[in-house]
């Protein structure tokens, strides 16, 4: 999709903002994170606390934090 895109930065979120985790046992809070960078990719998974809203935020600013980590 990168490729297609013609993207040198791209960032991918999944996962259980609540109230309900997943059919498998995982819990509500669990996000996933992915970035791709200039050809390599970093992975990352994160548990939050809070309702979904909440969840959903810090999921973003989490994401966003470590994207300019990875670019600095």
């Amino acid at each position: 999709a990168i490729e297609r895109a013609d993207a040198d930065v791209s960032i991918a979120i999944t996962g259980y903002g609540g109230p309900e985790g997943g059919e498998d046992g995982t819990p509500a809070g669990t996000v996933w994170f992915a970035w791709h960078i200039k050809g390599q990719t970093y992975t990352a998974v994160m548990h939050f606390a809070g309702d979904c809203e909440t969840v959903l935020a810090l999921a973003v600013r989490f994401a966003l934090a470590q994207l300019l980590q990875l670019l600095l």
